[in-house]
C-alpha cells in the first residue's frame, strides 16, 4: 500500500470531487460519509462501488435487512461499502460521521443568532432572551400581558 500524502479529514481534492459525484448521481444526502470512506476505501474501489450501485439499481435493486422495502441508491452504496470494509471498519466511519455532524450542531447552536423577527416587539436579541432563560428569570411581559395580570390580580384581591 502506498503512503498518502497529507490531507485533511475531507480528503484530497479528487477524493472530495468524486464523493460529491457520487452523492449527485445516487441522491445521497450524507456527503460528508461518502467522503470519509472515499478517503478510506480509495478513489479506485469507490468508483467500483458506484459501478456496481449502478448495476444493482438497473436491476430489481436491494431489499433492506427485513426484506420488507427497497434500499435507496445510496443505500446501496452504503452497504456495499460496509460489505468490502467489514462491520467493524464501517461502524467506525459511521461513528466519525456522527461525531463530526455533533460537533457541527454545536457549533451552529453557540452562533448567536440576531435575526428576530421584525413585529415581535421585542427589543431583546434572541441571545439575551435565551440568556434569560438560562437564568431562569422570568421574561418581561408585553404591556397587553402587564395590564391583564394587573386586573386579575386586582380581581383576587376582591374575592
Amino acid at each position: 500500500m502506498t503512503k498518502r500524502p497529507a490531507e485533511n479529514d475531507e480528503g484530497t481534492e479528487k477524493e472530495v470531487t468524486l464523493a460529491t459525484k457520487i452523492c449527485k448521481d445516487l441522491e445521497e444526502k450524507s456527503e460528508n460519509m461518502v467522503q470519509f470512506l472515499v478517503k478510506t476505501i480509495g478513489c479506485e474501489k469507490a468508483e467500483a462501488l458506484l459501478s456496481e450501485t449502478v448495476q444493482i439499481e438497473k436491476g430489481d435493486g436491494m431489499k433492506t435487512a427485513d426484506g420488507e422495502r427497497r434500499r435507496t441508491p445510496g443505500g446501496v452504496y452504503l452497504q456495499l461499502a460496509k460489505e468490502f470494509l467489514g462491520v467493524g471498519a464501517y461502524n467506525e466511519l459511521v461513528n466519525k460521521d456522527k461525531k463530526r455532524r455533533k460537533l457541527e450542531k454545536k457549533k451552529q447552536s453557540q452562533t448567536p443568532k440576531t435575526d428576530a423577527p421584525e413585529d415581535s416587539g421585542s427589543t431583546k436579541t434572541n441571545t439575551e432572551a435565551e440568556e434569560t432563560k438560562a437564568v431562569g428569570a422570568k421574561p418581561e411581559k408585553s404591556e397587553g400581558q402587564a395590564e391583564g395580570a394587573k386586573a386579575a390580580d386586582a380581581g383576587d384581591a376582591e374575592a
